[in-house]
């Protein structure tokens, strides 16, 4: 639970030294904790807010050393290293980074760096993480099994890991045990890798180069980082912890692996696997990485200005054509650019309140059924406490809520994402075609226009298709993905002059508190907030922006003549400008790929 920002390189010995946040850092945060947000935030300004409290509050623990503290380094031994990275250690709230010194020698002239992430409360923490992605020679992902590479993952991979041209990424799969009772190990990778493909098939990464390169290679490895901890915690240990044992015991089922072997689970776990793809980039690809980081960081550059140049030419073109028409007609042409602009903007607007529906009526729905779902759950646990023996009851809860959990709601959630996303999408490509229409009706010649138009409502459908898929736009939150299980594994022992009846009395007592837990109110009041930001990821501003640029521009040509040719001339230089730099960049993009070859 790596809540810091954490440093892995050598040292003689084993220690660590914690950086706290700065005098200014830590005022920053109180700000966010103490300010009030406007009436209608943005989910990342709820969220940063939440963020900072729960950070906040965290430091209460140990708030007469926090003065001390704030803007110092602190070492430590090893053994502590919980304390400054864990989610709940005594310093968590405060620790800015931890660099860990450890005496192996492949570590020699390497720093591993463990980001907790972007989307920090902490915002020098988050500039950080984005400066030592810049650096990265190497990155390493570790996607969840599933929901392994989400739009979540390809933003992280091809917008962010793109832009600063790393030389290798290495994919991890993590949590694999949790679907190899449903799936192979063949076919978790196989499905990995055939999400990755698709990404990489989208139109917008097709012709990426970069993208293309740095990912064609990529193999997914399976790994297990909660059957290694505890293939290698203290066997009392897990024992000891009611949820570490019913996950102990739950994969040592799952892999056949009656004997309870720790050796066995470590091996069933793959970690050996991720260490040996870490250690062979380090040992054997250093020479490789180091020279396909300047490469990758160059063909970025060149694919980011191709699309801008792309942009402007079809601009300049469509601005010529109508130009050019002759004066006679001019005025006539912008008469109907104007009709088919009123009409395409009041159709927008109608758009934009219809998929404002779809997203009240798909999500409410979603809701009720995930209500049912758990109603049912619940209807079921009570039906086991009622007839299950005592010896067997826990077993049972725990299996039935693992089944809630981990299969029914999550199903029913992709479920209703599919249909929120195919409703979306046939409302966004009905608009596009009555956008066509008009246009047609409107403007002669209208070809580049419609082309224009097509990219800018297909962008508005990604964006909410992206948007439906994303963790920070989930419709319906993750609100259910970290309830407790394990809760009935053991009952509390029951003292011998009680009647059989009572242990089951206490069993549906603790249904009946388990069950409050799966509040839906504040899902409801989520999902109303999401709304404002979905109708944002349409873009309609930038769809409607597409002919008013036209308009003011006719406008000012058909002034006089004079106007006319000195925008003429303009737009013409523009155009050659831009088309020679496109050619010449092309060319140079195929030159550095046949030297790389």
């Amino acid at each position: 639970m790596t809540a810091a920002l954490s440093i892995i390189t050598y040292g003689k010995e084993k220690d660590i030294v914690a950086e706290f946040y700065s005098q200014d850092e830590w005022a920053n945060l109180k700000m966010q904790v103490e300010r009030d947000l406007d009436e209608n935030p943005s989910d990342n300004e709820i969220y940063m807010k939440q963020a900072a409290i729960e950070v906040f509050a965290k430091s209460k623990a140990i708030a007469n050393e926090i003065p001390a503290l704030l803007g110092k380094t602190k070492t430590d031994r090893l053994e502590n290293l919980i304390d400054y990275v864990g989610a709940h250690g005594k310093y968590v709230s405060i620790t800015k980074s931890v660099t860990i010194h450890y005496p192996v020698e492949w570590l020699k002239g390497v720093e591993i760096v463990d980001t907790p992430g972007f989307n920090d409360p902490i915002v020098s923490r988050e500039l950080r993480t984005q400066e030592f992605l810049k650096k990265a020679d190497v990155v390493l992902m570790l996607l969840y099994a599933g929901r392994a590479f989400d739009v979540t993952d390809r933003d992280i991979l091809f917008e962010k890991v793109r832009k600063v041209g790393v030389g290798k990424i290495l994919v991890g799969v993590n949590k694999y045990d949790l679907l190899i009772e449903k799936e192979s190990e063949e076919q978790i990778i196989s499905n990995v890798e055939e999400e990755i493909r698709k990404a990489c098939r989208e139109r917008k990464y097709r012709d990426d180069y970069l993208i293309q390169e740095t990912m064609r290679d990529i193999k997914p490895i399976l790994v297990s980082a909660n059957m290694a901890l505890m293939a290698k915690m203290p066997l009392n240990k897990v024992y000891n912890d009611l949820d570490l044992k019913f996950h102990f015991d739950e994969s040592c089922k799952a892999f056949g692996n009656e004997k309870q072997d720790q050796q066995q689970m470590l091996i069933d776990s793959h970690i050996g696997n991720l260490e040996n793809a870490v250690r062979e980039v380090i040992e054997k690809s250093k020479a490789d990485i180091l020279i396909k980081k300047p490469i990758n960081h160059i063909f970025q550059l060149a694919n980011n200005k191709i699309e801008e140049l792309e942009t402007s030419i079809k601009s300049d073109i469509n601005t010529l054509k109508e130009l050019k028409s002759p004066d006679t007609e001019l005025e006539d042409r912008l008469d109907n650019i104007k009709k088919a602009q009123k009409r395409i903007e009041r159709r927008i607007e109608r758009a934009t309140t219809e998929l404002s529906d779809i997203f009240d009526e798909i999500t409410e729905s979603g809701i009720e059924n995930m209500q049912i779902i758990v109603f049912e759950a619940k209807e079921d646990c009570v039906r086991i406490a009622g007839s299950a023996r005592r010896n067997e009851v826990g077993t049972k809860l725990n299996s039935r809520i693992d089944r809630l959990n981990q299969m029914e709601l999550p199903k029913a959630q992709k479920s209703f994402k599919n249909s929120f996303i195919k409703a979306l999408n046939n409302k966004c490509e009905d608009f596009a075609n009555e956008v066509e229409e008009l246009l047609e009706r409107y403007i002669e010649d209208c070809d580049e226009i419609k082309e224009a138009f097509q990219s800018a409502v297909g962008k508005g459908a990604n964006s909410i298709k992206n948007g439906a898929e994303s963790d920070y736009f989930d419709l319906f939150g993750s609100e259910f993905e970290n309830k407790s299980i394990g809760m009935w594994l053991l009952l509390p022992p029951i003292l011998i002059y009680k009647f059989m009846h009572d242990w089951r009395e206490d069993v549906y007592n603790d249904i009946q508190d388990y069950f409050k837990l799966y509040d839906f109110r504040p899902l409801k009041e989520a999902t109303r907030n999401r709304r404002s930001a979905y109708m944002k990821l349409l873009q309609t501003e930038a769809t409607s922006q597409l002919l008013g640029d036209l308009v003011d521009k006719l406008t000012e040509a058909l002034k006089s003549r004079e106007n006319k040719e000195k925008l003429i001339k303009q737009t013409e230089h523009s155009l050659a400008n831009n088309q020679k730099s496109l050619s010449e960049l092309r060319s140079q993009i195929s030159e550095l790929k046949s030297i790389i070859n």
